[in-house]
This record gives C-alpha cells, sequence and structure tokens, in this order.
C-alpha cells in the first residue's frame, strides 16, 4: 500500500502553484476548481476532527476495560465457584 502524505490539499506545493496561476488568469473552471478545494478543505477538517473524536472513544473505552478488570475476575470467581 502506497504510504500517503498527511498534508493538507491547500498545502500541497503543486496545487498552491496551480491555485496562483488560476487566480491570475479567471475563468469558470478556476472558480469551480477552487470551490472544489475548498469543499475537500472542509472535509479534511471534518475528517479530522471524527478522527480524533474516536481517539477519545477508544481511550475511554480503554480505560473502562481496565478499571473494570478486577469486577470481572470477581465476578468470574463467583460463577466458577
Amino acid at each position: 500500500m502506497k504510504k500517503r502524505s498527511k498534508a493538507r490539499l491547500v498545502e500541497n506545493q503543486y496545487v498552491k502553484e496551480l491555485l496562483t496561476v488560476l487566480k491570475e488568469n479567471p475563468s469558470p473552471s478556476s472558480k469551480e476548481f477552487m470551490e472544489m478545494v475548498s469543499h475537500v478543505s472542509e472535509l479534511e477538517n471534518r475528517l479530522a476532527e471524527a478522527f480524533m473524536s474516536l481517539q477519545k472513544s477508544a481511550q475511554t473505552a480503554r480505560m473502562l476495560s481496565i478499571s473494570s478488570l478486577p469486577f470481572t475476575v470477581a465476578s468470574l470467581y463467583l460463577v466458577l465457584t
């Protein structure tokens, strides 16, 4: 699997250069491209927020499973005896 860059689309050197050229030479297609880049940037932000939320949820789940371990072991002992 190809390793991907963690840089955002608007931070990409080639995209920056293309946006500069399109701003200097406006056309309907350049406007559409800039809108698409803006939309992708918004999606990147939302994805980053969702990823952070998932990381927090996973951390909470790990903490809950660790804190309930003694209770689980005690319950298992009572069932087996």
